[in-house]
């Protein structure tokens, strides 16, 4: 008898498998990323959690972003380069980007004050006495 029922589930199994394998490609599958609690912060420099960050990369963009293989390639640079062997650093920001808000509304041009601030903040941060946590 236990041969028998081991040699049914065998064969349930096996036929399960071949079905799978003759399954039509899902082509319309959207995964998206929820979570239990509200965000700590929206400033992307300064938030330190991974379930933040989740969320908040997919809202900003950078001036580089990475291909398949870790390469660095411009995202919203269209060109970047140094010819100082590294010391400065010039970026050119693609034309047309602009701020919007919440509604889908135009706020603004990107400009590149607008980098040089996010970057100033970042750069600053520890002697901000006004985002340091610490007592």
């Amino acid at each position: 008898m236990k041969k028998i029922l081991a040699l049914l589930t065998a064969l349930c199994l096996v036929l399960g498998m071949a079905s799978f394998a003759s399954a039509d490609e899902i082509k319309n599958l959207n995964t998206y990323e929820t979570q239990a609690r509200e965000l700590e912060t929206w400033n992307i420099h300064f938030s330190q959690a991974a379930a933040d960050l989740n969320v908040l990369t997919n809202c900003f963009d950078g001036l580089l972003t990475n291909d398949n293989h870790g390469n660095l390639k411009p995202n919203a640079a269209a060109s970047y380069g140094t010819e100082d062997g590294g010391k400065t650093w010039t970026f050119t920001l693609n034309e047309g980007m602009k701020w919007i808000n919440k509604d889908g509304e135009v706020q603004a041009d990107v400009t590149a004050q607008d980098w040089a601030t996010g970057l100033e903040w970042v750069l600053n941060y520890a002697k901000n006495e006004s985002y340091n946590s610490s007592p």
